[in-house]
């Protein structure tokens, strides 16, 4: 709930109150359907995991540091952060084609036929064919682009050294818009309205909500230090991790309020929740597992193992 307005900084500030004890319950049941992408930074594997049955297919060898998907040309891609490289994957993880990208590629989004990539040692993302994999653009962001999210043909990038929402216009490579948004920007994610942007800004121990039309800013204060954002299917809920507590935020977009939270585990990470919404997966960088959250009950149900370093996370339908 909001325990107070700070005025004079126009921050609001969320007490968290925990729901669930985190522990997986006695007969915990099929974790919706769908297939869940696993990115282990540590192990450098991607597992995919049938959620129906609850299988994990044989952890896929990656290239150093695999962190974040995207589904991009009917595929899904992962980026390879200590790599200096791209992979579009095969069905079950493997890196099928793997492209150079310079300058440490963390967030990865797609526009038509574009992929964007985050080089944040460079300062600027690259645009990439997706067909091809071939370097179309590379737009100059300065400061340290870490995520970035595409709607409508523009990206928006957080710039985690600068503390900025970064807008570019994909098609003609450039710059648009700059926003601040709060001290050191780890994630960002985009309502599926379109409407809204979240940002985790993991030094301020903040949650920037922007309005995407005007570029305003609606900053929340939480107790921990989140760094990623994940908007229900809905659009009414905001899941947030706060990985120095092993807490899950879960916030009311509208209300700009906490409506609860989820005692998820050892440093929550990565989110993705499923397509109808009811289960959110976390992973839990600390544990080597993901945790399955029911989000009605607000409570870990039961865990998924995973490689070592679980972070970045992608839901997708099963395959027909």
């Amino acid at each position: 709930m909001i325990s107070r307005v700070r005025r004079q900084i126009g921050l609001v500030v969320l007490a968290l109150t925990l729901v669930g004890c985190g522990a997986p319950a006695a007969s915990p049941q099929p974790a919706a359907a769908g297939r869940l992408y696993v990115a282990s930074l540590r192990s450098s594997d991607v597992r995919v995991m049938d959620l129906a049955t609850g299988v994990a297919g044989a952890p896929a060898s990656s290239l150093f540091n695999p962190h974040e998907f995207v589904e991009a040309g009917g595929q899904v891609w992962v980026s390879n952060y200590r790599s200096a490289a791209v992979s579009r994957l095969a069905g079950d993880g493997t890196p099928a084609t793997t492209y150079a990208v310079a300058g440490e590629p963390h967030g990865l989004a797609a526009v038509a036929s574009i992929m964007a990539v985050t080089q944040g040692r460079r300062g600027s993302v690259a645009l990439l064919d997706v067909d091809s994999g071939a370097l179309r653009a590379e737009v100059i962001t300065g400061g340290e682009p870490h995520a970035v999210v595409a709607r409508d043909g523009l990206l928006y990038a957080v710039d985690a050294a600068g503390g900025q929402l970064v807008e570019i216009d994909a098609v003609a490579a450039r710059v648009t818009r700059r926003v601040a948004v709060g001290e050191t920007p780890e994630s960002v994610d985009i309502s599926p309205d379109g409407r809204q942007i979240a940002t985790a800004n993991a030094r301020s121990g903040d949650v920037a909500l922007v309005d995407r039309d005007g570029f305003t800013v609606r900053r929340l204060l939480v107790p921990g230090a989140p760094v990623r954002v994940a908007f229900s299917p809905d659009g009414m809920t905001l899941a947030v991790s706060l990985q120095d507590t092993g807490q899950v935020a879960m916030l009311d977009v509208r209300a700009g309020r906490l409506i609860g939270g989820i005692a998820a585990g050892a440093r929550p990470d990565g989110l993705a929740f499923s397509g109808d919404g009811r289960w959110l997966y976390v992973a839990l960088t600390g544990e080597q597992r993901v945790a399955v959250v029911d989000v009605r009950a607000r409570r870990v149900t039961e865990h998924l193992m995973a490689g070592d370093g679980p972070s970045g996370l992608l839901w997708r339908p099963s395959p027909p």
